[in-house]
């Protein structure tokens, strides 16, 4: 069967890119609890909420496709990376004599192999694991609901949520990694599934720039408030807080983001372009920006030139002259990536013609 291409949607690639953004500026120290809270309330959730509005996208395709082709663009990326990065940081352990993330080694190796994942790579096997059991609970739905693809996909997401909740109640007092690693990718799999439901929705608003702008604003105001009212969520160490608000929070904010980039796609195509690129390569950015020390050189650079000492006061400037280093600095690494990616097509003969 004949895979039909897919138009990319530039809304969705302007919400990836302020979401990878977003992320970015998540992992700079020195900012408030409070900007910290709304950030990690929804900035990963959002690109599992993506997930589910691009499911099946250029067509239907059989489990065995889907499954074949995320193994080859998620899980082997996760398993290249997940060498390059504990390479890099043994070097750097190497050069410095500095173990410069969490655990050890054997902890690194451990978790890459049980795919909690090591640093930010954890979001590779989650994505494809809760992408994995959101299409067993379509499957299922579909044989009890045939006629009504809305019907099917709300029964999916009933089944998502129902195994999501029950392992996640009876699991929350372990803190093995493994434990946590399949908690996280049933609890991920009820955003797949409702940026299934809601794929209809979020295009009707995608030619209406002013109301999806406006709506796009009033969800992140209510979030403002809503999201101070949970624990910090860190989804990489199974930290949810209460759950009701985990998902109100992701999915108020997930709404927003598309929503305000929804207003913001009627802009020129200049204008949107580095939110576009951003988000194209935002896997890029997600790797780069953290495991190849980006930010921490940009830190120390920042504190270097401007002598701050007391970083438990820093102003509001000094966290954003840290970020755009990082993003100028990642940026230089993600433009150097395509440039080696597209020369080694054109070497090993797989460039478009």
């Amino acid at each position: 069967m004949k895979e039909v291409k897919q138009e990319r949607e530039t809304y969705i690639d302007i919400a990836k890119g302020l979401g990878i953004l977003l992320v970015l500026l998540g992992h700079i120290e020195y900012m408030a609890l409070w900007k910290v809270k709304f950030i990690y309330s929804f900035h990963m959730p959002f690109f599992f909420f993506v997930s589910g509005l691009l499911w099946h996208a250029g067509g239907k395709k059989t489990p065995g496709t889907i499954i074949k082709t995320r193994l080859k663009s998620i899980m082997l990326p996760y398993a290249i990376w997940s060498v390059v990065l504990i390479l890099f940081h043994l070097l750097i352990y190497y050069v410095t004599g500095r173990w410069n993330f969490p655990g050890t080694l054997k902890e690194a190796v451990t978790d890459t192999l049980c795919l909690y994942g090591y640093s930010v790579l954890w979001f590779l096997p989650a994505l494809f694991l809760a992408e994995t059991v959101y299409l067993l609970c379509s499957l299922l739905s579909g044989r009890i609901c045939k006629k009504s693809e809305a019907g099917k996909n709300g029964l999916a997401l009933f089944f998502s949520a129902a195994v999501a909740l029950t392992f996640y109640h009876a699991t929350s007092a372990e803190a093995c990694h493994f434990v946590i690693m399949l908690s996280r990718m049933l609890l991920c799999s009820v955003f797949i599934g409702a940026g299934v439901l809601l794929k209809d929705a979020v295009a009707f608003f995608k030619e209406k720039a002013v109301p999806a702008f406006l709506l796009g604003i009033a969800s992140f105001v209510l979030l403002f408030f809503t999201s101070q009212l949970n624990a910090h969520i860190d989804m990489h160490t199974g930290g949810y807080g209460n759950l009701i608000l985990f998902y109100l929070n992701a999915l108020l904010g997930s709404l927003g983001l598309l929503l305000v980039s929804a207003g913001l796609s009627v802009l020129s195509k200049w204008e949107t372009a580095p939110f576009v690129f951003f988000g194209r390569n935002s896997l890029i950015y997600m790797i780069a920006h953290l495991d190849l020390q980006v930010v921490y050189v940009t830190e120390w650079l920042i504190i270097r030139f401007t002598h701050y000492e007391e970083l438990t006061l820093a102003p509001w400037y000094f966290v954003g002259a840290i970020f755009l280093g990082t993003v100028f600095g990642t940026t230089v690494l993600a433009v150097i990536w395509l440039w080696l990616k597209k020369k080694w097509k054109c070497i090993s003969g797989k460039a478009e013609g």
